[in-house]
């Protein structure tokens, strides 16, 4: 066991040194948790031989870290299959801009993670690919969707960070079910290029529909929300400047489990003991925005995999073959004004209380067996901040009974993605310690 800032510690460790813990790892229990569709060794072994001969002074802020990409995002020379039989002869050429700014600053691809296909239709991370990704914190439980492979590497210390997707709370979900930190940044704050399906490769025409291109986005998750603070300063040339930090927040819980009701009263309670004027909003219009997203979503269809699948329908998994079966359903005249009209009514409160807590999910992560929970209940809230694109940060605050962990979702003004990164980073000191799995059998719960 180790606490959760152990793969980021040791300013002085060589990138050989904490590749090759990592990859030892992946050998020893990647068979177990599937969090991996392919491991680099030897291009990351190289890599991380290559940044250790560098002077001091030329080292990048991410020396030798490893880190995890799931495999929606190209990576030259690597397969990218985004959990696709279709796609299980796809290498491209080129390696998404995201994943190139993060070997510039010293980091090492030590693989691609496991994902729902094309990162649709299950929260449990079963691919046809590589299979059902497992919950480093109880084997028997999902480590959540569509990153979930990442989410698995960096609870487990496979990786000390991973990149993801997020549209609906694909990098959010895997964090609160897995107990690491994520960030949803606002959407056109990283790189989007060399996502699969919906982006091309770099300069490349997009194939994505209209609501897929606005509201998709890369995401982190890390151990620790510093870690998140570190990566998103590799990407902030044009950010906007920074005011004080806001100390207004505005909390609310729907329906959720007592488990999580308990976790957000007490990262409300936290918020106040370290200063912040903490108020209820039981009328954030989470429904009402998570219902708005749906319709959306549902005029568009899906029609980049049609294309892609048109013929060869016979590979895909069940979930996906419902999704494309879903009918589509022409929007309603004024939808898309109503959307405005509700965005501008969030930004308008958010101007007095700059800063939201939220739950991630109704429950902690449930048992893969199982299947699904309501979906329509369970992922209200993050869809919710995806439609009124608000950045987000998952930070994990409390355990359930059985020993699950539970996170919470701070989220900021579109733009103030920094805001939302610092007032996380405050709870989490507020929270104390928080300790991982690390893949230690005994300290597993039953």
């Amino acid at each position: 066991m180790n606490t959760a800032a152990a793969s980021e510690k040791a300013v002085d460790a060589s990138a050989g040194e904490r590749v090759g813990r990592a990859l030892g790892l992946i050998e020893r229990h990647d068979d177990e948790l599937a969090a991996f569709v392919t491991v680099d060794r030897a291009g990351a072994v190289a890599a991380a031989a290559a940044l250790d001969r560098l002077p001091e002074g030329e080292r990048g802020p991410l020396h030798g870290l490893p880190f995890s990409v799931k495999d929606t995002i190209e990576v030259a020379r690597l397969p990218a299959t985004a959990g696709s039989l279709l796609l299980r002869d796809h290498v491209p050429a080129r390696s998404a801009t995201i994943v190139e700014r993060l070997r510039d600053a010293g980091a090492v691809l030590v693989g691609k993670a496991n994902c729902a296909e094309f990162g649709i239709g299950n929260l449990e991370n079963r691919s046809p690919v590589r299979g059902q990704t497992r919950n480093p914190w109880d084997l028997s439980r999902s480590p959540g969707g569509s990153s979930g492979g990442d989410a698995t590497a960096v609870a487990s210390g496979m990786a000390a960070f991973g990149v993801g997707t997020d549209f609906g709370g694909s990098v959010r979900f895997p964090a609160h079910f897995t107990g690491v930190a994520a960030l949803r940044p606002s959407p056109g704050r990283l790189p989007d290029d060399g996502v699969i399906p919906h982006r091309g490769g770099p300069g490349g025409e997009s194939s994505a529909s209209p609501v897929q291109r606005e509201l998709q986005t890369p995401g982190f998750l890390a151990p620790t929300v510093a870690l998140l603070e570190t990566l998103l300063r590799l990407f902030s040339a044009e950010a906007p400047a920074r005011a004080e930090t806001p100390t207004v927040c505005a909390w609310f819980v729907d329906e959720v489990s007592p488990a999580v009701a308990r976790t957000m009263r007490a990262a409300a309670d936290l918020f106040a003991a370290a200063g912040l004027a903490v108020r209820h909003y039981p009328g954030f219009p989470a429904q009402e925005a998570a219902n708005l997203l749906a319709e959306l979503r549902a005029d568009e269809g899906l029609p980049e995999l049609e294309a892609l699948a048109a013929g060869r329908e016979d590979l895909l998994s069940p979930a996906v073959v419902r999704a494309l079966r879903m009918p589509r359903i022409p929007a309603r005249p004024g939808l898309h004004a109503e959307v405005a009209r509700l965005r501008a009514r969030v930004a308008a409160f958010m101007a007095d209380h700059p800063l939201l807590l939220l739950p991630v999910a109704a429950t902690p992560a449930f048992p893969i067996e199982r299947g699904l929970p309501d979906r329509t209940a369970l992922d209200v809230c993050t869809r919710a901040t995806t439609l009124l694109r608000l950045p987000s940060v998952v930070v994990p605050v409390g355990l359930s009974s059985e020993g699950l962990p539970i996170g919470v979702q701070v989220a900021a003004r579109e733009g103030h993605d920094e805001d939302a990164l610092a007032a996380a980073r405050l709870l989490e000191d507020a929270r104390g310690p928080w300790i991982l799995p690390l893949l230690d059998p005994d300290r597993r719960p039953a």
